[in-house]
């Protein structure tokens, strides 16, 4: 398959959709996909790596709006010759990948991890409340906020399949906009073994018999 993947972030930008989306394009291609990568990007630099070679970036220095525009250009330039559009989030990247694949009828996966929304929401108000708390009595929004949450809905309905990585986050989009279930899916997030990650400690030698008689 040819798969593009639209992400807000990518290495050696921190954050969980940078790591998420590289991996997944890593394995994708191990696989046999083609894939292709557009993302914002706080400063574009040459010392990106190998895995950076098949991705597009539009600069995070672009007011919004603008920038949001010009990552849907990338998105419609390179969806023609895919199959699929994964977005890895439901409104930076969901809201143009939604308009790009309507306009092209290409099927949409969505990614349903963080929320804009509740963020904004804290980020203004800096009142402490979890994200179960705000969907389960929305406190009131100003009118940022009430387009955001309208265009996170139309996104959530335009995309084909959404993926969850929990049944909690699942069930508390599905009581909060209005979703069908059967285009629903839960994928787990993939934890490194253990094993693989701590250090080998050798071994002392064992000592017999009583060190203070020797």
């Amino acid at each position: 398959m040819n798969i593009l993947i639209a992400t807000p972030l990518w290495p050696p930008e921190l954050g969980g959709p940078a790591n998420y989306a590289k991996n997944l394009a890593r394995e994708f291609r191990k696989t046999g996909h083609s894939v292709e990568v557009v993302s914002f990007v706080k400063k574009i630099s040459r010392t990106y790596s190998e895995d950076s070679k098949f991705v597009s970036f539009v600069s995070l220095k672009f007011p919004t709006g603008l920038r949001h525009f010009l990552l849907f250009g990338k998105l419609l330039s390179k969806l023609h010759r895919a199959d699929i559009l994964l977005a890895l989030d439901q409104f930076s990247v969901g809201l143009p990948a939604a308009v790009a694949c309507l306009l092209l009828r290409k099927p949409l996966i969505l990614r349903v991890e963080g929320d804009f929304l509740w963020e904004s929401f804290v980020a203004r108000t800096r009142k402490d409340i979890t994200l179960p708390e705000f969907y389960k009595k929305t406190p009131p929004l100003i009118l940022k906020e009430h387009f955001i949450k309208k265009v996170t809905d139309w996104v959530l309905r335009r995309a084909d399949y959404l993926v969850f990585s929990s049944e909690w986050r699942r069930t508390m989009v599905l009581k909060s906009f209005n979703i069908s279930l059967g285009k629903t899916v839960i994928i787990q997030n993939v934890w490194p073994s253990v094993s693989n990650q701590l250090p080998v400690i050798p071994r002392s030698p064992q000592v017999t018999g009583n060190p203070a008689e020797g």
